[in-house]
């Protein structure tokens, strides 16, 4: 077993197998499978060779993932990515150039709510996690893992923006279907002369 793998599990982390060079789960129902035991992990270890590896998120963590779009974008601004750094938390670098930053708190899955390309990984998420490789390239540690209840907080100003994005999601209604559309629209024009 990778040394990686024994210090996700010594540090509670869950993990579950991904489909090889790819970010793709092998398991059905992952958020409920991916497991902190030893014994399950090497026997998808011999059940999978070669797969990749995501590292489950929530369990009162969560993890801002930046594309290379978005800081080529200038996000969030040179102040606010020294204020990231100095947090000194857990950084990985992706295969195109992105960054995951492990922080201690509570967000939701989120995707390019704050920012474009600029996402986030909660409760029944996951990251992919070195040794992984994508397209012949590996996610690398820059600032390497730590247990989850020593990561740092995030910045104010980031906690801040994304818990605001998760009450805007809370609060927006779900789409409605076509039938829903097409039933309220013919209930609307009843008696009404000029509809349709």
């Amino acid at each position: 077993m990778h040394q990686l793998l024994r210090e996700y599990l010594s540090y509670e982390y869950r993990l579950h197998p991904l489909k090889a060079g790819t970010k793709g789960p092998i398991l059905q129902n992952w958020p409920e499978r991916a497991a902190r035991d030893e014994a399950t992990v090497r026997r998808w270890l011999a059940e999978f060779p070669g797969c990749n590896w995501g590292i489950a998120t929530g369990d009162g963590f969560s993890v801002l993932d930046i594309d290379p779009a978005a800081l080529e974008a200038g996000w969030p601004g040179d102040h606010r990515r020294l204020e990231l750094k100095a947090t000194g938390c857990p950084l990985v670098q992706t295969p195109r150039g992105g960054f995951h930053f492990y922080f201690k708190t509570n967000w939701p899955n989120t995707v390019g709510v704050i920012a474009p390309g600029v996402d986030t990984k909660g409760p029944r998420g996951y990251v992919v996690a070195p040794p992984s490789s994508v397209n012949g390239k590996s996610y690398r540690w820059l600032r390497p893992l730590v247990p989850i209840d020593q990561l740092p907080p995030p910045p104010q100003w980031l906690d801040a923006a994304l818990k605001a994005a998760a009450k805007a999601i809370e609060h927006t209604p779900d789409p409605k279907s076509a039938e829903e559309i097409a039933r309220e629209g013919s209930i609307l024009c009843e008696g009404q002369r000029n509809c349709g």
